[in-house]
């Protein structure tokens, strides 16, 4: 059901802020960096850690807009690539996934909501 599992260099960026794209990843090993470019110095921030085991990308991969961030490997990782068509057909076989999406996404909104 996963498209392809990545292998991504320390320092590899693998989402860029602003970018289109559709695909939702799972980090199986590793951590990444979530960055954010600020609106009013144009210098690029971290804001938080992805660790292993978490859900990435759902936002773009949900509404089908641009990349809110940047995301770039702290180390060496593996990631699973999951492609926005292959998961609407697992969605059918496999509803608890709607759910872990959504936990995920809650998280993030109320971590942002925090700052």
């Amino acid at each position: 059901m996963l498209d392809e599992i990545l292998h991504i260099s320390k320092d590899q960026v693998l989402i860029r802020e602003g970018e289109a794209s559709k695909d939702m990843y799972w980090l199986k090993k590793g951590s990444m960096s979530v960055r954010k470019r600020s609106p009013t110095d144009d210098e690029i921030y971290p804001i938080r850690v992805i660790h292993e085991g978490e859900i990435f990308g759902e936002l773009a991969f949900v509404d089908n807009q641009p990349r809110c961030a940047t995301i770039v490997a702290l180390e060496s990782c593996e990631v699973l690539r999951l492609d926005y068509h292959k998961f609407k057909e697992m969605l059918s076989d496999e509803p608890k996934w709607i759910r872990a999406v959504m936990v995920a996404m809650a998280h993030k909104l109320r971590e942002t909501s925090q700052i």
